[in-house]
């Protein structure tokens, strides 16, 4: 009997463990996540032509997590950052990084309806001045093997479209990966898996005369 109660209430001590270990190692990955991509929303900007500038502090920021080599933010889907859509007057400006496998020649492409200008590694590689309608526009450039940044300035100024995509050919778009403290906080749920697998080995030998 009380062999029976005690493993029962060391049944229920690791059942107990093993949850708080899921539950941590969860939220730490989720929690953890470093965006790859950031959006800022304007209300207040200007086309000039030749680039977008806005006015003041930004009325919505949010992250995107975009992978592969191209993304398409559609503003008429739900969920965009600020809540816009096609029907509203704003900017935004994406800003994230893309990765090439080698030195040389890459294509880039902007699309956008309306406005968008396209920047890597703080220089203008791509203009596209609106109003328009949904297209593209692309550029060849040499750029060395790694990590290069972009930027994305983007308008939408008449109903009925408002989208902007970018696709960096033969290279990646940065995903999100997990932070160095993710990192540890689900080594740490891994080494606590282990060790009740370890307990549940044993158990057999758990007797008390």
């Amino acid at each position: 009997m009380v062999d029976a109660s005690l493993r029962a209430f060391v049944q229920f001590q690791e059942a107990s463990l093993k949850r708080i270990i899921l539950s941590a190692a969860a939220a730490a990955f989720w929690v953890g996540q470093a965006s790859a991509t950031s959006i800022s929303v304007y209300d207040n900007f200007a086309d000039t032509g030749t680039d977008i500038t806005f006015a003041g502090s930004p009325s919505a920021t949010g992250t995107a997590n975009f992978s592969g080599s191209s993304f398409l933010y559609d503003w008429s889907l739900p969920g965009t950052v600020g809540g816009k859509s096609p029907a509203d007057s704003f900017a935004a400006d994406f800003s994230g990084s893309f990765t090439v496998g080698s030195s040389g020649p890459h294509v880039l492409t902007l699309g956008s309806d309306d406005a968008s200008y396209l920047y890597v590694d703080g220089v203008q590689q791509i203009a596209r001045p609106g109003p328009n309608s949904y297209d593209t526009t692309s550029a060849t450039l040499d750029l060395g093997a790694g990590s290069h940044t972009f930027e994305i300035k983007y308008d939408n100024v008449i109903c009925c479209g408002a989208a902007v995509s970018l696709d960096v050919g033969d290279g990646a778009i940065t995903a999100a990966v997990p932070e160095p403290s993710t990192w540890a906080m689900m080594m740490l749920g891994f080494c606590g898996m282990g060790f009740i697998a370890y307990r549940r080995r044993d158990w057999p030998a758990l007797n008390i005369a």
